[in-house]
């Protein structure tokens, strides 16, 4: 091994990588030969997975080490609910875990730039991007085949969903015009919330709240003692304090007469969630009323 490495210096990870595959092949004819002794062919594959996950930040740099982690626990994952296969499954929540740790502790503090279509953009965006489609990606497949999968994963069926939409509220918080940061909360959440109703998916409208919660929370905070004028054409002479609250309330109320038209489908205690749209367009247009007037 050392005259390995006296030939091929800095591949590392080309070499935990292929006894990776050894041990993955090792665990695949244990499964086929000796299939009663289930620690050996498990252990095996555990250990081959081990090695290739590993093999990735001691051969990829930058933001490669979460893309791949990402994109190998994303295909872990749905194999592994696909053939319903539990280690599969343990395995792919595993490196998606990794890829979380690494993309919240670095890839989001990566600020360069890339060239993208003659712009200049963050690649942290990009990257943002790329990890709210995997995660779509991901919840879409989970729901298609929901029955064919343990009912102790279903319970959690609503994480691919909610991970994909904090990751959109932090590039939105990281990279947006500060000024209008609620107001893309608020538009994601409401678009997320929709689906839920005209899919009938419960999940996805309890994850639709947390966009709208962050609203709440800069609107109380933040927006309501922004008085910088926006001087635009299209807004005219106002702050943007008025503008972002006139956005909101005919929003709330249009999702609270929207909920009411979907009742049938709206668990018991959804109903008062419903109620909390109407009582928020009524909070944003009363104090609006106070601040301006």
């Amino acid at each position: 091994i050392n005259q390995l490495y006296l030939f091929y210096p800095d591949t590392d990870g080309y070499f935990a990588g292929l006894l990776g595959i050894i041990l993955l092949y090792l665990a695949g004819f244990s499964y086929i030969l000796i299939r009663e002794k289930k620690y050996l062919y498990t252990t095996y594959g555990w250990l081959g997975w081990g090695f290739i996950t590993l093999a990735i930040p001691l051969q990829l740099v930058g933001s490669w080490i979460a893309g791949a982690w990402l994109v190998e626990g994303a295909a872990l994952l749905i194999v592994g609910l696909l053939r319903n296969k539990r280690s599969f499954i343990y395995i792919g929540f595993i490196t998606l875990a990794l890829f979380l740790f690494r993309f919240v502790t670095f890839d989001l503090l990566d600020t360069a730039l890339v060239n993208l279509l003659n712009m200049e953009i963050k690649s942290r965006v990009i990257f943002s991007i790329f990890t709210v489609f995997v995660f779509f990606v991901i919840a879409l497949v989970w729901d298609k085949i929901k029955e064919r999968v343990a009912s102790e994963f279903n319970q959690v069926i609503y994480l691919p969903s909610l991970i994909a939409a904090g990751v959109l509220m932090i590039s939105i918080s990281l990279d947006a015009d500060k000024n209008f940061v609620s107001t893309f909360f608020l538009l994601e959440g409401v678009t997320i919330y929709i689906i839920g109703l005209l899919s009938s998916r419960f999940y996805l409208r309890i994850v639709g709240l947390l966009p709208m919660a962050g609203f709440g929370l800069l609107w109380l905070g933040y927006d309501s003692t922004n008085q910088k004028l926006i001087n635009s054409e299209f807004f005219g002479n106002f702050n943007y304090r008025t503008i972002i609250s006139l956005i909101a309330t005919p929003i709330f109320y249009a999702l609270y007469a929207l909920t009411w038209s979907f009742s049938a489908c709206l668990k018991e205690e959804e109903k008062n969630i419903r109620d909390v749209f109407a009582i928020a367009a009524s909070v944003i247009i009363v104090a609006l009323t106070f601040f301006e007037v």
